[in-house]
């Protein structure tokens, strides 16, 4: 299990360490273009995810090749005489290692005040594999709870919605040519307009979410979160925390995985004001969610699943 924990523990730094690099490379230039070229800015992100992934393939080289064909060979007599040493000779050359402060004379020539005096002064390596697999399985934990959790209150508290907006909900639909079947519902104590699940996907919005916005306002939610299905953003969101549970001592991760998700949300704003032909209009309906429902931030941990229309004030211009 050790070796098993050492061996992964050691490519997720490695591919960490890489990720580490491109990240910042990608929040520099994100810094500088984000707003004028978010399809660039997703794009670059998605290299990041994609090293921290998967690692990079071994070199196998032609050189290399041909050098192992030209290797002599050798049969198994042979490699035991060379490389397998008897057990009596280990036996009788068996020493302390250099860890006890180079102590060199047999076991049986220790007395007993000075093998445990020796004992003393080893190091103990710290078990960082068994120490990332702990944080990984705690952060899977925690977001596989909420989930479900959300999944359970979904069940009980949402109801169909029925009437005008719902058949608004179904024309943006077809306008958007989303061929899934897409169930509109409306769910108690929620915070904001939100998409949810990946096999059935709904679209929940608060209560009282038919009286409080218009028929253009709706349309422009609707055609926001819309975007995000037919941009298959639900499956990103759960490749980015999957990987930010596997890096997660890793900061760059994080903050490449958050500015991912604010950039995709601002490319689903472009769609949706390309349909709308009201730009004016849009960020009038953001700020009205932020002010109508949403009292709380986001959670990174809780929302793979989900594709909340939440955004900070400071956001919308």
């Amino acid at each position: 299990m050790e070796g098993w924990l050492d061996i992964a523990f050691s490519q997720v730094v490695e591919n960490t360490i890489a990720g580490a690099v491109l990240g910042s490379i990608f929040l520099l230039v994100v810094s500088l273009t984000r707003r004028a070229l978010p399809a660039l800015s997703i794009s670059l992100a998605v290299l990041v995810l994609v090293r921290l992934a998967f690692p990079v393939a071994p070199e196998i080289g032609v050189g290399n090749l041909l050098e192992w064909e030209k290797a002599p060979e050798m049969n198994q007599d042979s490699y035991l005489a060379e490389n397998v040493t008897p057990p009596q000779a280990e036996f009788e050359q068996l020493v302390l290692s250099d860890s006890f402060e180079g102590v060199t004379q047999d076991c049986s020539e220790l007395t007993g005040e000075q093998f445990f005096a020796a004992e003393r002064n080893v190091d103990f390596a710290i078990p960082w594999g068994a120490i990332w697999l702990t944080g990984m399985l705690l952060l899977l934990s925690c977001f596989f709870v909420r989930q479900i959790r959300f999944a359970v209150r979904m069940h009980r508290r949402s109801q169909a919605v029925e009437g005008p907006k719902s058949d608004l909900f179904k024309e943006c639909c077809e306008e958007l040519k989303i061929r899934r079947r897409v169930r509109f519902e409306a769910m108690e104590g929620l915070h904001s307009p939100i998409l949810f699940g990946l096999f059935g996907p709904r679209f929940l919005v608060p209560v009282g979410f038919e009286k409080l916005f218009s028929h253009d306002e709706a349309r422009a939610i609707f055609f926001h979160e819309l975007a995000h299905l037919k941009r298959l953003d639900l499956w990103w969101n759960w490749f980015a925390l999957l990987l930010a549970c596997v890096h997660w001592f890793n900061p760059f991760v994080w903050l490449v995985i958050r500015r991912f998700r604010s950039d995709r949300e601002l490319l689903c704003d472009h769609y949706a004001m390309r349909y709308l032909g009201q730009a004016s209009l849009y960020p009038a309906t953001l700020l009205k969610v932020v002010e109508g429902f949403t009292t709380r931030k986001n959670s990174m941990l809780g929302a793979a699943a989900a594709s909340p229309m939440f955004r900070q004030k400071s956001e919308i211009k």
